[in-house]
């Protein structure tokens, strides 16, 4: 019993991009959509609107804003005087998009080469 080895999980910085998931492409979708809304998003709704935009499964869009509520790209502003809140990028999301606006050119330049 003492001979168990423990596996260790190197742990990684908090400013470090962690490697690519299969719903990235599609986080980066939402949040150029998201940027594209001038006042921002009902944060109840987002799902749906933005699988009727997108034209997503209902199911698979609350996937995608899962996910991109898991990393953290998204955020809450107070929109009105009573309490009435829009969702849009966080700083963390405007470097999401950047980047993958940059990964995509960069992308795009090696194919024509």
């Amino acid at each position: 019993m003492k001979d168990q080895q423990v596996a260790t999980v190197p742990r990684i910085k908090r400013d470090e991009v962690p490697p690519p998931a299969p719903l990235d492409p599609y986080v980066s979708s939402l949040l150029r959509w998201i940027a594209d809304q001038e006042r921002g998003v009902n944060p109840n709704t987002i799902a749906k609107l933005s699988a009727n935009a997108l034209n997503w499964p209902l199911p698979f869009a609350e996937a995608v804003v899962t996910a991109a509520r898991a990393r953290r790209v998204l955020t809450l502003f107070q929109a009105t005087s009573r309490g009435g809140y829009r969702a849009t990028l966080s700083a963390r999301g405007q470097e999401w998009l950047e980047r993958s606006e940059r990964d995509t050119v960069h992308i795009t330049q090696q194919a024509e080469s």
